[in-house]
C-alpha cells in the first residue's frame, strides 16, 4: 500500500518528479518539494573531435623519439651540423677505403709507421664517427673532434715543406684544405653539439 507521499510523487509528471540531483526534498508532511533542474549546456560538436597530438610529437619524430634518438628536442642548426660530420666523415671512409683497394697495406709507405697505422685506422674510425652521430650518441663529436685532430697533425707534419716553400700548393680544393677546413668545423662544433645531443637524450 501506498503513502500519501509516495502517491504524490508517482502522479508527478516526468518532468517534475523529485530527483536528488535537482534538489528534491521531503518537506516533513509527506510531501515531496520539487525543484527544476536547470538545462544542460548543449555539447558544442568541437568537443567532439578527437585531440591530434602535438607537431612535434607525431610522425617520424615521435618514432625517432622512441627509438631513443631523441630527434625532436635538437635545434635546426644541430641537424645541419650533424649532416655536415656525416658527410665528411663518410667522404673520408671513401678516401681511405680508395687507397687501401689500389695501393693495399704499403698505400701510404711515404709516412713513417706511427702515422700508416693512423691512416689505415681512419677507415674504420670515420664510419664509426658517422654511426654514432646519425644515432645521436653524445660520444660521437668527441670522438669526431678526436680523429680530426689527430688527422689534422698527421698531415701537416707531412706536408711542412711543401706548407713552408710553396704555400700555393695548399690552396687547392683537395689534399691539406679541405681536410684543415673540415677539421677546424669538427673541432669547433664538438662542444656544441655534444651539449645537444646530451640534453635531447634526456
Amino acid at each position: 500500500m501506498l503513502r500519501t507521499g509516495e502517491r504524490q510523487v508517482r502522479d508527478q509528471p516526468e518532468g517534475r518528479r523529485a530527483s536528488p540531483h535537482c534538489g528534491g526534498s521531503d518537506t516533513g508532511s509527506g510531501e515531496v518539494s520539487l525543484t527544476r533542474c536547470p538545462a544542460e549546456p548543449p555539447i558544442e560538436w568541437r568537443d567532439r573531435l578527437p585531440v591530434n597530438p602535438a607537431p612535434e610529437e607525431g610522425g617520424y619524430r615521435a618514432a625517432l623519439r622512441l627509438g631513443g634518438m631523441g630527434w625532436g628536442n635538437r635545434p635546426r642548426w644541430a641537424w645541419w651540423v650533424m649532416a655536415g660530420y656525416v658527410a665528411g666523415f663518410l667522404e673520408g671512409t671513401g678516401a681511405h677505403a680508395y687507397d687501401v683497394v689500389t695501393g693495399g697495406l704499403h698505400a701510404y709507405g711515404y709516412a713513417p709507421l706511427a702515422l700508416q697505422l693512423l691512416f689505415h685506422a681512419l677507415l674504420l674510425l670515420d664510419p664509426l664517427v658517422a654511426l654514432l652521430v646519425v644515432t645521436a650518441r653524445p660520444v660521437g663529436p668527441y670522438l669526431g673532434a678526436a680523429v680530426m685532430l689527430a688527422d689534422l697533425a698527421a698531415n701537416w707534419w707531412l706536408q711542412r715543406d711543401t706548407v713552408l716553400h710553396h704555400p700555393a700548393t695548399c690552396l687547392r680544393p683537395v689534399g691539406l684544405l679541405p681536410i684543415t677546413v673540415f677539421g677546424v668545423f669538427v673541432l669547433a662544433t664538438a662542444l656544441p653539439l655534444r651539449r645537444v645531443l646530451v640534453a635531447a637524450a634526456r
